[in-house]
């Protein structure tokens, strides 16, 4: 629940992010409290590891790079790895796999085709 519970967060923070972009908002101390929340999500998903190659059920392995995660722990510190991580999740795709797992797996948490997402 904790993995899932702070992907949410992390996802939250990326919009958060995007939103403060878009609408060039520069405040620094704001932005620094935006990345000490995304270190503090960091945290339970950097306790995802599958064994064997197998992961949760209905988790999408394409989402799964554990390398990818241990690179960004380990540079957890650094505000442009962590901001590149949190702008782009189409590249730091782990929180946004826990999300689809806890909704039932990449298809059921795909939207139907022709209703608004």
């Amino acid at each position: 629940r904790d993995q899932t519970r702070t992907a949410g967060v992390f996802v939250a923070l990326h919009c958060l992010l995007a939103v403060c972009n878009q609408a060039a908002y520069t405040d620094d101390e704001y932005r620094k409290r935006i990345f000490r929340l995304a270190r503090q999500a960091l945290l339970p998903l950097g306790q995802h590891r599958h064994r064997d190659g197998e992961h949760p059920p209905r988790f999408d392995p394409e989402k799964a790079s554990v390398e990818q995660l241990e690179r960004l722990l380990n540079q957890v510190e650094d505000d442009d790895h962590l901001q590149h991580c949190l702008s782009n999740l189409g590249e730091f795709q782990l929180p946004v796999g826990y999300l689809e797992m806890s909704a039932g797996g990449r298809e059921p948490a795909m939207p139907a085709r022709g209703t608004a997402a």
